[in-house]
């Protein structure tokens, strides 16, 4: 089945209702949704071929523009089944929205994406404001029990430079060329190998993705430590810098702040107090601070209290400040 949207700035049709029939195509091929075009001139469209493979669909999606589709509660509560897609951009970029979850795929990688829950999609296309790319439609009872966990990976991109998802691929493309050949029990056939790849090419992807998390999660760890130390160290004047209030500035939890610094060395509030020290450490060995007196120069490093910053101060380097300003001259 071949399904053109009604023709450009050239055709006759208006653009809300060039808008409208794109919706109604979506809504057809896919799933239930409400559909918006972001680009503001006329050149947009929908071009899609549907192949049915028994319970298994095949969409060669393709057009230009813009264009986002919402797929909301409203909409899966009218749902007879759940569907998993199997998406695969060619030459354009899609991104998923779900929940707070915000990933974009690219023509290097594929995704599932499941219409059991609310999200939304937006593809973006090339240079040349186009965009083409592959769903298959398999319904989650067929699909789910052979790639059970495939629900943690839903709407995240996964390479597509696995054997797999390059066989996928391939018979996806033989597909279009051969589109009118398969019927009957070689179509059923043809789907049922076609589910087969895609498992495949999930196993691989997602064992990849499972392989490389560690290190992905020591990074973004990293990342995180660093983001944290910055902030504290802009404010270390601040003498009522406290573990709740850097943890509620820098958006994650008290347990979290803790954890990111339970790397068996200094805690928190040590490693603030040490940052603090060695800071005031530098200020009093510089000789352009020689008009701040000992206790200025305490302040200016969150201490508000001489007597303890000196007591501090001892403990950490082995002598007084007034005898490290000494020895600095």
């Amino acid at each position: 089945m071949s399904e053109p949207s009604p023709p450009g700035a050239s055709g006759s049709l208006s653009r809300e209702a060039r808008i409208a029939h794109a919706n109604e195509l979506i809504n057809r091929a896919f799933c239930p949704c409400d559909v918006d075009v972001h680009t503001r001139d006329d050149r947009f469209g929908v071009h899609i071929d549907t192949l049915s493979l028994g319970a298994i669909q095949v969409v060669d999606f393709r057009g230009s523009g813009v264009l986002e589709a919402h797929h909301q509660l409203r909409h899966v509560r009218a749902q007879d089944n759940e569907d998993i897609w199997f998406y695969l951009p060619r030459s354009a970029r899609f991104l998923l929205t779900s929940g707070n979850e915000r990933h974009m795929l690219g023509p290097a990688e594929f995704g599932f994406v499941g219409d059991g829950r609310p999200f939304s999609g937006c593809v973006y296309p090339g240079p040349d404001n186009t965009f083409a790319a592959w769903l298959v439609r398999i319904p989650a009872t067929l699909f789910l029990p052979r790639l059970p966990f495939v629900d943690r990976y839903r709407h995240r991109p996964l390479t597509l430079d696995c054997a797999g998802a390059r066989v996928t691929a391939g018979l996806l493309d033989a597909l279009r060329s051969e589109r009118g050949a398969w019927g009957g029990e070689a179509a059923l056939a043809l789907g049922e190998s076609l589910v087969n790849a895609i498992v495949a090419a999930g196993h691989d992807a997602i064992s990849r993705a499972q392989a490389h998390a560690p290190a992905r999660a020591r990074l973004a760890r990293l990342r995180l430590r660093e983001r944290v130390e910055r902030y504290i160290l802009a404010r270390l004047g601040d003498a009522s810098l406290d573990t709740r209030s850097i943890a509620r500035d820098c958006g994650i939890s008290l347990r979290g702040l803790h954890a990111l610094f339970d790397d068996g060395t200094l805690t928190v509030s040590a490693w603030i107090r040490h940052q603090r020290l060695a800071h005031s450490r530098a200020m009093l060995r510089n000789r352009s601070a020689d008009e701040l007196t000992i206790i200025e120069i305490a302040m200016a490093c969150g201490f508000n209290d001489a007597a303890h910053f000196a007591k501090a101060y001892r403990r950490e380097f082995g002598v007084a400040p007034s005898e490290e300003r000494k020895r600095a001259r």
